[in-house]
């Protein structure tokens, strides 16, 4: 694969554990994946870490609440990045962070370091995400390195089995192009490519190797 390192996203959730199994897969053996769990203020201040209460009501209305939310949260979000280590191949390094602040900002800063990011979907959608800015969108927009958003199901025998590349003649289309070359040279042909083109296109990009 053309990734050596990556970084899996990790909040707890099924979408989470996703990102941190898909990104298992697309980095090459010996390669390295970082489980990154964001201790976000905010969710220690509404009590909630993966659809779960941090602290209990009685413990709510005891003194120094606060400081024990968000005490619990960077457990919480401990454990989580440490299971999502455990989802990743024999051959891939892996280690568990959290780092606490604004998840899009956080995310922006680690992505400087690795080949790819990784990020779980909870279906919020595009049109939400321009309304609402999700990390997700951020780093979309504004990541360094590529992004993936990874969707269930997902079947560690055949992962991935296709990929679809939009050319359009622009670098970053093109770009694209060469990481999907990249990946199905790697994969000896179980990967299938299909390219999609669309306005002028050089000749060359018209197939991916093994697409068409």
């Amino acid at each position: 694969m053309p990734f050596r390192s990556a970084m899996a996203a990790n909040d707890g959730t099924r979408a989470g554990f996703e990102a941190a199994r898909q990104a298992g897969h697309l980095v090459a053996p010996g390669g390295t994946v970082i489980a990154l769990a964001v201790a976000v203020p905010y969710v220690a201040a509404i009590n909630r870490w993966a659809g779960e209460c941090l602290v209990t009501p009685e413990q709510v209305a005891a003194p120094g609440a606060d400081h024990l939310g968000r005490v619990v949260l960077n457990v919480r979000a401990r454990e989580s990045a440490e299971q999502a280590c455990m989802q990743m191949p024999p051959d891939i390094a892996s280690r568990a962070h959290v780092v606490t602040g604004a998840t899009h900002e956080v995310l922006l800063a680690a992505a400087a370091d690795v080949d790819l990011v990784v990020m779980g979907s909870h279906g919020g959608g595009r049109l939400l995400g321009m309304a609402i800015p999700s990390a997700a969108t951020e780093m979309l927009r504004h990541a360094p390195c590529s992004v993936l958003v990874a969707r269930p199901p997902f079947d560690s025998q055949r992962f991935p089995a296709r990929i679809a590349v939009a050319v359009d003649g622009s670098d970053g289309s093109l770009a694209a192009l060469a990481v999907a070359r990249q990946m199905v040279a790697c994969s000896g042909g179980a990967i299938h490519a299909t390219v999609i083109t669309a306005g002028r296109v050089p000749a060359q990009a018209v197939a991916a190797g093994g697409g068409g």
